[in-house]
């Protein structure tokens, strides 16, 4: 009886496991930059990080913009999106829709969970996405999408005895 126990349970572990691998792989498949930001996520990411203002500066001066962009990362990005004229001036002075379109951009270009690690859940479930719940501040609660399956219990697979 003992070996049937520690036999079915070595397969239940397996099963878990193997459930475990392909919900890991699914999770890195179709990162973000492959999937363009909409006017939604844009939306709510402004939302999220400015109340939609953009002109706001927050922390002492260091982020700005609807989207709070640091001034390196905005003048790296800004370039990049074809607005070089815009990649040295303040962000809260650019007008609204450079602002977007460079958001759009680097979220295409760049990891978005990185540059808006505050926002980047409330962007994904606004557009209708799966959300990771990894965002320090999730203004949507993770409760209301589906559950990831996780493993749960404590299988011996063999005993030395």
């Amino acid at each position: 009886m003992r070996a049937v126990k520690e036999f079915v349970g070595g397969v239940v572990f397996m099963a878990s496991l193997v459930v475990f691998v392909v919900v890991a792989l699914n999770a890195g498949a179709g990162h973000e930059t492959d999937r363009p930001i909409t006017r939604d996520g844009i939306l709510e990411l402004g939302r999220c990080e400015s109340d939609n203002d953009p002109h706001n500066m927050l922390g002492l001066g260091l982020f700005g913009g609807e989207h709070q962009w640091l001034p390196a990362t905005w003048r790296s990005a800004a370039a990049g999106a074809g607005y070089p004229q815009w990649a040295d001036t303040p962000v809260h002075e650019v007008p609204r829709d450079v602002q977007w379109a460079v958001t759009a951009f680097w979220w295409s270009s760049e990891d978005p969970a990185e540059q808006w690690p505050y926002c980047y859940d409330d962007a994904l479930r606004a557009m209708g996405r799966h959300a990771p719940c990894a965002g320090k501040r999730n203004t949507t609660p993770c409760a209301e999408q589906p559950p990831i399956p996780q493993f749960a219990g404590n299988i011996t697979l063999w005993r030395n005895n």
